[in-house]
């Protein structure tokens, strides 16, 4: 838990200012996407750049503080997020040659590049002038957009270190905003998400009292699983709610998000392998395998710590790239290894569990709609609860990723639909679930004991 806070601790920490920083150490990338935001036109947009440090090996090849080939950055207006970041991988030729921004700010360089920018501003390397160089690019946002600072280096085997402090935020009826233009209600959508979530709690705390004669520890932490989500949506509110009028979020803020939401997200992927392990049917619970629970909570643990570093760091610090793929790769081995056990249930053979594994992580999709399918069709009530069951599980995981890709390809002032999406998901995933994991009255226990009873030896064809 301590290990936890102390990474929350450093990764929330840096974001929590109103200026972005950004850090780079000995990179030879030729093209670097280092932020997006979403701006509005001037004067209402301002962005503010300030170089603390800029050193590169290429310098010393031509001249003290000249290249050879051009080095600098550009400021790109697009519509979505999508664009900036296949841009980064379109590294065809110099990049300096094809930019369309309104402003680079670039190295002395001994051949220039051929496309000429509206705005070029001239800068120096902190190893012979050691000044920092702040660069207002507020006058050159004519248009409102999606504006992306890339770092380009047309100079080969060559590496650049730079640190870079960014101050953007919107002028809004006289009051600055913070945040991009498609996150400014991010703090309206998580606040009404907490309220429903708040009063489903409320609701299914209620049904465990009424029928507390069937309450069983998964139900209890059921209960907990959600009232451990509704903190994380409060303080969500709140935090995006300071990001987004101060530009600064204080640090006991950002941990009371961070970590419950770390913690939410372990509790419920143990939840789902509790559930899809067998251990909580009413009758005859089976024991899950703690090995798979441990690993399950190892792999949990570090997609969402990588989360934090992904949520909290601009696209172009050191190790976001990294980050965000073992964060992408972590959380699915950890989806696919809480539902696992149910595939192991619900298809027989080893080359059924595998299609089945190869279906959920490619096209989950497909493979929900198929065991809905199943689940409706068949004739035994515990068949049927097993394979809605792994359908709900499976559409809630898909829905999920939907979001997390739909933030990008969205239009710049449209992002906050990602995140309704994926809260809406969220909520009423875990709605459903209570639903069909309910405690029975009991009569209701009494005809689901003997369906059980009679059918214990849980075999499904495929």
């Amino acid at each position: 838990m301590w290990l936890l806070i102390f990474v929350c601790l450093l990764f929330s920490g840096q974001v929590a200012g109103t200026f972005l920083e950004i850090s780079v150490q000995d990179t030879s990338d030729p093209l670097i996407h280092l932020e997006s935001f979403g701006f509005l036109a001037s004067p209402g947009g301002h962005l503010e750049m300030s170089v603390i440090q800029l050193e590169t090996t290429a310098s010393v090849t031509v001249g003290v503080g000249a290249t050879k080939w051009p080095m600098g950055f550009t400021l790109e207006r697009g519509t979505r997020l999508i664009g900036a970041r296949l841009g980064q991988w379109r590294r065809q030729g110099c990049f300096a040659n094809r930019y369309t921004g309104q402003v680079v700010a670039l190295l002395p360089t001994m051949q220039p590049p051929t496309t000429s920018p509206t705005k070029t501003i001239h800068l120096h390397t902190t190893n012979t002038h050691g000044l920092l160089q702040s660069i207002d690019m507020s006058t050159d946002i004519q248009q409102e957009g999606l504006y992306s600072l890339y770092f380009f280096n047309c100079n080969p085997n060559t590496t650049a270190t730079f640190r870079l402090q960014l101050h953007q935020y919107n002028t809004i009826d006289g009051t600055p905003s913070y945040l991009s233009l498609g996150d400014r209600w991010l703090d309206l959508v998580t606040g009404l998400m907490a309220i429903v979530c708040l009063a489903f709690a409320g609701l299914w705390g209620h049904l465990l009292h009424l029928r507390r004669e069937g309450v069983e520890f998964f139900h209890r932490f059921m209960l907990l699983i959600v009232l451990l989500y509704t903190d994380v949506l409060i303080w969500a509110s709140i935090y995006y709610h300071q990001l987004d009028t101060h530009g600064v979020v204080a640090l006991p803020i950002s941990l009371l998000y961070h970590v419950p939401r770390v913690l939410m997200e372990v509790a419920l992927l143990v939840f789902i392998t509790l559930v899809a392990s067998g251990a909580c049917r009413t009758t005859c619970p089976a024991k899950p395998n703690r090995s798979l629970l441990v690993a399950v909570c190892l792999l949990a643990l570090i997609a969402n710590v990588c989360w934090v570093f992904v949520d909290t760091q601009a696209p172009g610090s050191s190790f976001w790239t990294p980050a965000r793929r073992l964060w992408r790769l972590a959380s699915g081995l950890a989806h696919l290894l809480s539902i696992m056990p149910l595939f192991c249930t619900l298809f027989s053979t080893l080359q059924a569990r595998v299609l089945a594994g190869c279906c959920y992580c490619f096209c989950s999709p497909c493979t929900a709609l198929y065991t809905t399918f199943k689940g409706a069709t068949h004739s035994t009530p515990t068949h049927r609860h097993a394979y809605l069951l792994c359908s709900l599980v499976m559409s809630h995981t898909f829905l999920v990723s939907l979001s997390v890709g739909l933030q990008a390809h969205l239009e710049y002032d449209r992002t906050w639909i990602a995140h309704l999406v994926f809260y809406v998901t969220r909520v009423g995933f875990l709605i459903l679930l209570a639903v069909a994991l309910r405690p029975l009255p009991p009569k209701g226990r009494e005809e689901v004991e003997e369906e059980e009873v009679s059918d214990a030896e849980l075999a499904f064809p495929v």
